[in-house]
């Protein structure tokens, strides 16, 4: 299950502008900086004539293969009197979670932070802001997710729960690696809460040892995984979702208020 999906649509001028320049000019994706991966999805052509006029209009939609992000614009030629007049106009599509991690704005701020900046944020974030991520990560991936509160949580910072199943997981934010002595230590607050396996989260890594110790528990019954900062920054990063392939999609009806980027006299 992809962790993002697209709930809104920009309408900074400003930033739509930079978008329509950076599509004409050099077709990369603005959100994720990719490489050469924004391409035209859809696109619909309309002509009509209306008094002394002449309107041809052409929608395109953009979508990166990389993030998903994506970019609608519209332009209209009007030609009146042997002048021609382009308008164009767009929408840009935002980014949101799909799971909602929290009510406090601090903690969303926190998750934009991490993604921005891993290398500097991951050993500043608040450890229960982090516990709180992690728990809205798990739950995008469909996991019913929950904190456990914060002064006694038996060495348990989020309980997930999915098929019945209940797990651990236990949240260290570490510049060193996590030592086997950690692990151990969760293997027991897992057998004292009832909790059949779980998953170790750490924006570090780990020693050698502790993959060995987890393939121990593992044979008896206990399986636990082990998530190092890389690849829960992975878990953070953009996911894909499959194109748009209408502009119905995209916009309720026609989209007539669109904002308008540039507008400029043709010939």
């Amino acid at each position: 299950m992809a962790i993002f999906e697209y709930k809104g649509i920009w309408r900074d001028k400003r930033f739509l502008y930079t978008a329509w320049q950076t599509i004409k000019n050099r077709i990369l994706c603005i959100y994720c900086k990719g490489s050469v991966c924004l391409r035209p999805v859809h696109g619909q052509e309309e002509e009509w004539d209306k008094g002394d006029s002449h309107f041809s209009r052409y929608d395109l939609v953009f979508c990166c293969d990389h993030c998903g992000w994506w970019f609608a614009h519209r332009r209209l030629y009007e030609t009146v009197h042997g002048e021609g007049y382009c308008t164009v106009q767009g929408a840009a599509g935002n980014l949101f979670p799909l799971a909602e991690i929290d009510d406090d704005d601090s903690i969303e701020t926190a998750r934009i932070e991490l993604l921005r900046n891993w290398g500097r944020a991951k050993g500043v974030v608040d450890p229960r802001k982090l516990e709180e991520i992690v728990a809205g990560v798990f739950r995008s991936f469909g996991y019913h997710a929950s904190a456990t509160a914060y002064s006694n949580d038996g060495g348990i910072d989020v309980v997930l729960e999915h098929e019945g199943k209940k797990h651990g997981v236990q949240v260290k934010r570490y510049k060193s690696s996590i030592v086997v002595e950690e692990i151990r230590s969760f293997a027991g607050a897992l057998l004292l809460n009832g909790l059949p396996s779980g998953v170790f989260v750490t924006t570090s890594d780990y020693q050698r040892g502790c993959h060995t110790a987890v393939k121990g528990y593992e044979e008896l019954g206990m399986p636990t995984e082990l998530v190092n900062g890389q690849r829960f920054f992975q878990a953070l990063e953009l996911k894909r979702r499959e194109p748009y392939e209408k502009w119905t999609e995209l916009f309720d009806g026609e989209p007539q208020d669109l904002p308008q980027i540039v507008c400029a006299t043709i010939f």
